[in-house]
Formats: structure tokens, sequence, C-alpha cells
């Protein structure tokens, strides 16, 4: 049997010394991108702004608080104030969206920061307005590639951000739990319960057609894309209450335990018939181990909740954990081209600025959502006490008096 609060504490052993390398010093800063060929980041001398970064900062305050190692901690302070100090200038989706639950809202529920739980809240409003303003209620999630407008289910995973916020900005889960049953009526969920990942619109915004850009085909799977969509309607029911939310996420959940059986990591998309030539995807699967542990708080009832989770740390710990303590053989999927600016190439990245562009599938990659839900999934299975992760927040309906941490 596997100790994983043993396995835990050589994660955070790892990741000190990396973190001493990279910020030897106050004046440093890392660099946005994540090299996806090694899992290294790069250091810089200005503070930026990723989701890279985001969910590095969310591994550094788990795994702090799961070890009581300072100098983790110390590094999460540090990098949660460079990204506060951003949040007023945020100008894209990305730089103001989900990944901030992960640097600011679970750094103020582990700390007690009322500035970085005001951040997370301006962001999250911020983002939310920008998706209101558009002219059509259809529109308020699109997002435009080239000529075409897209709608992508992994939006959902927002909610865990929009959920923590959820008391202070009724307003704000309004919008998102409306986007959520819009997902749901456009047909991106399946009679099997398996999922779409994208929907192209037209001017008027209506649907077009189901598409992919990271997955097989338009008509298959992408073993990622059906992971957000899982942990973003468990949010939403931990969030609401309400009990279409859960039914959805279970739907979706039944799926996957469907499709994995005896071998818990998929391949990159469940329906890509070049088995042996196309890589798995550890980071979806690290992302399910912490869905199927919360569904098993939420049905526990249910065995087979708990068991999945079990096999998947265990596989993922087995296979997938390399010596630096990052989660290996990931893969960021089938990318088309022109998305996100990433280009599909077999040469490596030449300098940090590459590091986003260069996709080499079928090759396998390190992915920093990997890397960050494999130490949730390990914190969930080693505590049982979840109250940092409770949706709503605890510490926006807590008084600014105490307990603030600042550079």
């Amino acid at each position: 049997m596997i100790d994983l609060r043993q396995v835990l504490q050589y994660v955070a052993d790892c990741t000190a010394l990396e973190m001493r390398h990279l910020l030897p010093s106050s004046d440093d800063y890392i660099s946005g991108r994540m090299n996806k060929w090694t899992g290294r980041y790069a250091r810089t001398d200005k503070p930026t702004r990723s989701d890279d970064l985001g969910f590095l900062t969310g591994r550094l305050w788990l795994l702090s608080l799961a070890t009581g190692n300072q100098e983790l901690r110390d590094r999460a302070v540090w990098m949660a104030n460079s990204t506060a100090s951003l949040v007023g200038e945020a100008a894209t989706l990305v730089d103001a969206s989900w990944d901030l639950y992960y640097a600011l809202a679970l750094g103020a529920e582990i700390t007690g920061s009322q500035d970085f739980a005001q951040k997370a809240l301006e962001a999250c409003r911020r983002n939310t307005a920008r998706s209101v303003s558009k002219p059509d209620p259809a529109a308020a999630f699109v997002f435009q590639v080239g000529e075409e407008r897209l709608i992508p289910f992994e939006g959902s995973a927002s909610m865990q951000l929009v959920g923590w916020a959820s008391a202070a900005a009724p307003d704000v889960l309004a919008h998102h739990l409306a986007h959520l049953d819009h997902l749901v009526e456009l047909g991106f969920i399946r009679p099997d319960g398996s999922s779409h990942h994208l929907a192209e619109l037209d001017e008027a915004y209506k649907v077009i057609r189901l598409k992919t850009y990271q997955g097989y085909s338009a008509d298959s799977t992408w073993a990622r894309g059906q992971a957000w969509g899982m942990m973003g309607f468990t949010a939403a029911y931990e969030a609401t209450g309400i009990q279409r939310y859960l039914d959805t996420a279970v739907r979706l959940t039944d799926f996957w335990l469907s499709r994995t059986g005896d071998d818990p990591v998929p391949f990159y998309d469940f329906d890509d018939p070049r088995k042996d030539e196309v890589p798995r995807d550890s980071c979806a699967a690290a992302i399910v181990a912490n869905v199927l542990m919360r569904l098993h708080r939420l049905r526990p009832g249910d065995p087979r909740y708990l068991a999945a989770a079990d096999a998947t740390i265990t596989e993922l710990h087995n296979n997938y954990l390399g010596r630096g303590g990052s989660l290996l053989h990931g893969s960021g999927g089938q990318f088309t081209p022109i998305m996100f600016g990433s280009a599909r190439t077999r040469r490596p990245p030449k300098t940090p600025a590459d590091w986003a562009l260069a996709r080499r599938f079928p090759q396998e990659e390190v992915m920093h959502y990997g890397d960050y839900f494999f130490v949730e999934a390990l914190y969930r299975r080693t505590h049982e006490d979840w109250g940092i992760f409770d949706l709503p927040s605890r510490q926006l309906n807590r008084s600014p008096a105490g307990g603030q941490e600042t550079r």
C-alpha cells in the first residue's frame, strides 16, 4: 500500500528544490509559460500572468499546507502577490479567469488574506462583466478564433472560481449557471454521457456544428474536455445544491468509468483508433481523481467513486510520477495549429517565447494542470477536512481583521 503522505512529502521536497533555483532572490519572478516538453519554468525580472503560474501557485499552497514547509508557503505568498498586482491590468480571459481560484482564492482560504480574496473576486466579476456585455445572451461565453465563433465545453470548469465567489456575487453565479444550462441545451452532452468539445456558432449565435480542436474528431470524446465537464458540474452542485447539476456530473462520470475500466488513465481521446501511436493523458486522470473523491462524499452510498479514485491515484504514482515531482505522460491533444497560437512540431522549443507555441502531438507532454491536480488528489485523499475547498467561500464571509499576508 502506498503511503500517500510520503508521496506528498516527496513532491514537496522536489518542488522546494525547483523553487529555490527559480526564485533565488526577492527580485525574481517566474516566466508565464511552462516548457511542456520538460515541465520546467524560467526566471524573469518582472511579474507575468498565465494559467500555468496560477496552477503552480495553487500547488505551492497545498504542498505547504500538507507538509508544513514554510519555504513553499513563502514562495506561494510571493507568487500570489505578483498575480494580485496584475489583476487590475487584466485584458484577456486568460488574464482574469478561473486559474485565479488556485492562485488567489485558495491562497485566501489558506492564509486568511483579504487582499487575495478581494482580487480574486474582482477578477471574477470583471471576467463575467465582459461576457455579459455581449449583444446576445447566447454569445456570452463565445470566443473568436479567426472567423469562427466557438463555445468550449471546458469553460464549465470556471465554476470552481464562480462557486467560490457565489455568496458575494450571486449575479455572477446566476450568469454562469445559465451558461451550464445552455451547454446542455446545445447538445454538448450525448445520451451516453460522453461530451462534444466545441460548438461553432453562426452570426446569429445558432449552432452550425459540434466539433473539436484538441480531440480526434467531431464525434469523439476528448478525455480532458470530459474531465473539465465533470469538474464544472460537480462544482455547480457544491455551490448551489441544485440536483440537476449533480445528476449531470454523475452522467459524465459514469461514462468515464465505463470507458476506463482496469486502466484509469485514458488516451488523450476515448475514440482515436490509433492506440499504439497516440498519447495518454495523465492530466485528465488527475482531474478526474479529484472529481471522484468529491462525488464519493456527495453520494456516499455508491462505492465506485472512492475505489476508482484510489486506483487512479495509485496508477499515476506508479507509472506517471517523475523523479522531479512532475506528472509525466500528459497531452495537450491533437491541436489544430491555429488554436491558442499553438503550432504542432517535432522540433524542441528554442527560446522561452516558443514554449507556448511548440506542441508535439502525438508525443506526450508535461501539463501544468496535471501537476496541480495530482497534488490536490493527494491532499483530498490524505485529509478529512476539506474546508479550504468549500464552495462558496468561507473567506469572503469573514471580517477583514487578522490573518493577512503581504509581501
